[in-house]
């Protein structure tokens, strides 16, 4: 172990083997040579004076209030200390709550990946019987336990299900619909004042054409005789570039606007097998072929169409919206 002694004088400064081991080295022979080396070195070395550093010390004063200042130092050095050590500590405890959270991470994402390979069909089932979902008034959780009922016969059941889920949403439906599009307000009023008072064969038209209004305003205004229930190529071509341009980067919500572009029994032609006693057709009705589709049913499976068309118009507006603010 070395040590180097200062004596005001630089050139005092000397080495001093201290570790008993140095006898080994050579001991005070080798210390007498180290010593004489440095004496060589610093000879002709001179300073302007000898380092007083207690006649530097009474240069400086001491704010009247350090003893309160130290002292608030040392309180805050004490809290930080405690501090520091909370945070160690919820550090461990959330390192361990995120290493049994990942397994369970890894089994959401697995359950969203088959989710998401699944919803077209399950989309699919819904719409064949007349049902439509919204992004804002449909639980995706629903989705495959009633499209089984479906599939399984259980047509009554998951209809009435269908009904009770429509229902329940029916004024913060109508409210949406009034306020994304104020113009057809009145429209909409009347329809829907229709539907509450069981006057089904006025509400069900009023509300197939609006639908057709509001996917036309939304989707393509200035394409001449386009409508977002047609089959002509140049229209699906318009939807499909609506929807890549409105949902890039969203989860589910182009699987839901890519149903329209699907086969399904409320937008096919008159005649196609997909059409079955009971089953909800706009054609059909709006050219006066269908008398009977006057039901509670097929209003609230009107309702659910409106609710699904308008929902291209939410997501574009919510496109718009991020677009600008970024």
């Amino acid at each position: 172990m070395v040590k180097l002694f200062i004596n005001g004088d630089i050139r005092a400064a000397r080495l001093r083997l201290l570790c008993p081991a140095c006898a080994s080295y050579g001991g005070p022979t080798m210390a007498s040579s180290i010593n004489k080396a440095i004496s060589d070195a610093l000879k002709g070395v001179q300073l302007a004076a000898p380092c007083d550093f207690r006649a530097i010390s009474k240069g400086f004063k001491l704010p009247p209030n350090f003893g309160e200042i130290a002292k608030g130092m040392k309180v805050l050095r004490e809290q930080m200390v405690k501090a520091l050590a909370e945070v160690a500590k919820h550090q461990k405890e959330f390192a361990k709550y995120h290493q049994s959270l990942g397994l369970d991470l890894s089994k959401m994402r697995e359950g969203m990946r088959l989710f998401k390979a699944h919803l077209p069909q399950g989309l699919k089932i819904l719409a064949d019987h007349g049902w439509f979902v919204s992004g804002f008034h449909t639980p995706l959780a629903v989705i495959f336990p009633l499209a089984q009922m479906f599939q399984r016969g259980q047509v009554e059941q998951a209809n009435q299900h269908m009904c009770t889920l429509v229902r329940e949403h029916l004024h913060d439906t109508e409210d949406m619909l009034s306020a994304d599009f104020p113009h057809r307000a009145a429209i909409l009023k009347k329809a829907f004042g229709a539907l509450r008072s069981g006057d089904y064969e006025l509400s069900i038209p009023a509300m197939l054409a609006q639908a057709d209004g509001i996917g036309r305003e939304v989707i393509a205004a200035k394409t001449p005789k386009f409508s977002i229930t047609s089959k002509q190529e140049k229209f699906k071509a318009e939807i499909r570039n609506f929807i890549s341009n409105s949902t890039d980067g969203s989860l589910y919500t182009a699987d839901i606007l890519e149903l329209i572009l699907a086969e399904i029994p409320l937008t096919v032609s008159e005649g196609h097998q997909l059409l079955k006693p009971g089953v909800l057709n706009r054609n059909a009705i709006l050219h006066g072929a269908d008398t009977v589709y006057a039901t509670e049913l097929n209003a609230l499976r009107t309702v659910s169409w409106i609710d699904y068309v308008s929902y291209f118009g939410t997501v574009a507006h919510l496109r718009k919206t991020a677009s600008t603010k970024s």
